[in-house]
């Protein structure tokens, strides 16, 4: 039986594939050279969504484009390129 091989992106590596910053082609890079599922963690769609809603209201997203980037993000999980690890006080 061979090994999986399974990695875990956390959310502040994961918000540049969704958004254009300096480290967005990095990190694309990255996750299209890995198999999936990508591990993230269970606090990642709330990290995820507050970034989202902080990015509003500074005024850095409208809400049109807060709506595309949490639709994308919930796609992807959904599709299996994401899986959830539960993340609990026996983890650490």
């Amino acid at each position: 039986m061979s090994e999986v091989e399974l990695y875990y992106i956390d959310t502040s590596a994961l918000l540049p594939y969704y958004r254009e910053e300096n480290m967005s082609q990095q990190v694309e890079n990255l996750l299209t050279s890995l198999k999936p599922p990508i591990l993230i963690s269970n606090l990642t769609k709330v990290e995820f969504t507050s970034a989202v809603a902080r990015w509003v209201r500074m005024g850095e997203l409208s809400d049109i484009q807060a709506n595309l980037l949490e639709n994308t993000f919930n796609k992807d999980l959904n599709s299996g390129l994401f899986m959830c690890y539960q993340i609990n006080t026996l983890t650490f």
